[in-house]
C-alpha cells in the first residue's frame, strides 16, 4: 500500500521559484544517450545557440571558458 504524501503550506511556493529559477538559466544541455556527448546551447526568441558540443569522457569542463 502506497503512503499519502502530506506537504507543508511552504512547498508550492518552493516548487514555483525552482521552476522559475530553471526557467531563467541562460545556458541549457543535452546529453546524447548513446555517446558521451553533451550539447550546451542558449535559447533566445528566434534561434538556438549552440555553444558546444564535447565528449564528456575527455575534459568535462573545457567548454565553460567560452561563457567568459
Amino acid at each position: 500500500m502506497a503512503k499519502r504524501l502530506a506537504f507543508l503550506p511552504e512547498v508550492p511556493r518552493e516548487i514555483e521559484e525552482a521552476r522559475d529559477w530553471y526557467a531563467r538559466r541562460l545556458y541549457r544541455n543535452r546529453r546524447l544517450t548513446k555517446f558521451p556527448i553533451l550539447v550546451v546551447y542558449r535559447e533566445y526568441d528566434d534561434r538556438t545557440l549552440i555553444v558546444t558540443i564535447y565528449d564528456t569522457s575527455r575534459r568535462p569542463d573545457h567548454w565553460k571558458k567560452r561563457l567568459r
